[in-house]
């Protein structure tokens, strides 16, 4: 009997582990990495990163690989020194291809994260774990006047941590 429930946990633990939302990419993971680990890694992949060290926020410009998908812009934010958002951009494509990958990459997440997903909009989607929550989005852009896609992937103890000491300001 003793055994039988030990790998009964044993059993709920390793699905549990594994089917977390994933929180590493391009070398860095969210909730751990500092502004200079992502500043020196994103400049060893030869990327050109925009933004001042004294900002919590840097920007590429450039052809970025992820997830079997190139991407236009990538945007790393930061608060108390560590990644607490990666947002992946596509917004040079045409419409009919940008409408396409939202849909290829809603459906590699819902065979993936299915049990997470907490929002199932036209053109948003949501998807949230205990730390770590994912949104894909295919909208307007009023700033370029063209459709573009995100992709966002956020570290909710850090955003959760930020968005308390804003709401202080008050």
């Amino acid at each position: 009997m003793k055994r039988t429930i030990s790998i009964c946990l044993l059993l709920l633990c390793v699905l549990s582990s594994s089917a977390q939302i994933q929180r590493n990419f391009l070398g860095f993971t969210l909730g751990e990495s500092t502004k200079e680990q992502v500043y020196n890694e994103l400049v060893k992949q030869n990327f050109d990163v925009w933004g001042d060290p004294n900002f919590d926020t840097y920007v590429v410009n450039d052809h970025i690989p992820f997830a079997g998908y190139i991407w236009t812009t990538l945007s790393v934010s930061f608060y108390n020194n560590r990644l607490y958002n990666i947002t992946f951009i596509d917004g040079d494509s045409t419409t009919e291809a940008l409408i396409d990958k939202f849909i290829q990459i809603n459906q590699s997440l819902n065979k993936k994260y299915i049990d997470y997903l907490i929002s199932d909009a036209t053109t948003v989607k949501h998807y949230e774990d205990s730390d770590t929550h994912i949104m894909l989005q295919c909208d307007y852009s009023s700033i370029s006047s063209k459709v573009q896609l995100s992709l966002t992937y956020a570290y909710m103890p850090l955003l959760k941590l930020k968005k308390s000491q804003e709401e202080d300001e008050l």
